[in-house]
């Protein structure tokens, strides 16, 4: 058991609370002018609920692009920054290295770690006259198997796809 003591943020500031966290999870909110002896924070604490960020190409150093990227430890750096879920994000990529990125993504959540939402995947069918950073060699028209074989791969949460090609005028 944790005992939290400061100002609760959610999101309005709902005063001095102490916060008790049981086995990872809020157990209860009280309003409190002190602290008492257990408790963790003070008076000038803020709590704030945790960050998710669902754009997320990499973090300390590893790209999620990369079947290499270090997972368990990115997942308990995260919480520093206040990150408490997050989508890694593999932006536009050849073919074959979606299956590889995808399969070292997937992590079950630990207490005291960033929790995977699971994965966004940025391109790499986008349009050609407007594709930003990504490799405009790399994009390409959406194709059903290939979107089919990343659900098989890992946990896709999210896509991001734009057409190729003008709206029609009207």
């Amino acid at each position: 058991m944790i005992r939290l003591f400061g100002h609760l943020y959610a999101p309005e500031d709902r005063g001095l609370c102490l916060i008790t966290v049981v086995e990872g999870r809020i157990a209860s909110i009280e309003p409190a002018p002190t602290p008492g002896l257990d408790a963790i924070g003070g008076t000038a604490v803020r709590i704030l609920p945790g960050l998710l960020d669902i754009q997320i190409n990499g973090a300390f150093g590893d790209d999620f692009a990369s079947p290499a990227a270090d997972m368990d430890r990115i997942c308990r750096g995260l919480p520093s920054s206040g990150v408490t879920g997050f989508a890694p994000t593999i932006v536009t990529s050849a073919p074959e290295a979606y299956g590889p990125a995808l399969a070292n993504l997937g992590r079950r959540s630990a207490a005291g770690t960033a929790r995977v939402l699971g994965a966004h995947i940025e391109g790499p069918f986008i349009s050609p006259r407007q594709h930003g950073t990504h490799d405009p060699a790399l994009l390409r028209l959406p194709d059903l198997r290939e979107a089919a074989s990343w659900l098989e791969a890992g946990d896709v949460a999210w896509l991001t796809i734009a057409r190729s090609c003008p709206a029609p005028s009207r």
